[in-house]
């Protein structure tokens, strides 16, 4: 299912046990409007599994916290903005910051087959190809064609169940700010009864932000509440220092656990 018009841009393809959901919607509002709970279409990226259930995706964060959980972040060193591992550490004011992670413009093209994201910013593209292969793997191409660029962090917000449990490179991993990556991620649902890897790209530095609960409050019309949601958010950011034109990939497989 595929809408392209003024109100909407964007489309769900559905293959084998997959289904990738991508919005390639562009407003300015985002970055002109300034309340914390305006949504920035952070993650442009969804990908479900029949037996996994939602694997990427609910990446959105409250603007203005220094962690949004969007796909790409450009830096070049403008107005002094600078982000380490999907956190934004300086810069000189919140439009100059989201000029890193905003693109200007955003494009899908959506088939069975294929389901591929655009993202232009004032540097150059950025995007995401998605090729379900079969009933239990899915890969995920990136490609960047990039200059004046310091680094570029590619991330994916990765969902946890409350019960789930994940392995990085094979050992369990215990809640911690920022996590070294080298080979794979691991996520295990016992609800589910399934086991996702997935594998990232040779010879880049990758670290496993801490999860984050997803959004559930809204300005002080309700009171605090303390409770556990079904879910976290864990951000994976691959960083590519000095990118110009090159690609890779990640590999998503699902088995039974």
């Amino acid at each position: 299912m595929v809408e392209e018009g003024e109100t909407f841009d964007g489309g769900v393809a559905r293959n084998h046990g997959w289904m990738v959901a991508m919005s390639a919607i562009d407003s300015d509002i985002p970055r002109q409007v300034q309340s914390i709970y305006r949504l920035e279409r952070q993650s442009r990226l969804d990908v479900w599994h029949k037996d996994a259930g939602l694997i990427i995706g609910g990446g959105h964060n409250l603007r203005e916290i220094d962690i949004p959980l969007a796909n790409f972040h450009v830096v070049t060193g403008h107005a002094g903005v600078d982000v380490e591992w999907g956190r934004i550490i300086s810069g000189e004011s919140w439009h100059d910051k989201r000029a890193v992670y905003i693109p200007r413009d955003t494009r899908d093209e959506i088939t069975v087959d294929r389901q591929k994201l655009t993202a232009s910013f004032a540097q150059g593209d950025v995007g995401f190809t998605v090729v379900p292969l079969d009933d239990s793997r899915l890969k995920i191409e990136y490609s960047h064609d990039l200059f004046n660029t310091r680094k570029l962090f590619v991330q994916l917000p990765l969902i946890s169940f409350y019960d789930g449990s994940i392995l990085v490179d094979g050992k369990p991993y215990e809640d911690s700010e920022l996590t070294g990556v080298e080979e794979s991620i691991e996520l295990i649902s016992p609800t589910m009864g399934t086991r996702v890897r997935l594998s990232l790209p040779a010879g880049l530095p990758a670290v496993l932000r801490q999860g984050v609960y997803p959004l559930r409050w809204y300005g002080g019309e309700h009171p605090p509440q303390r409770w556990e949601p079904y879910y976290k958010i864990y951000l994976l950011s691959v960083r590519i220092d000095n990118p110009a034109t090159d690609n890779g990939e990640f590999m998503l497989e699902v088995s039974a656990n």
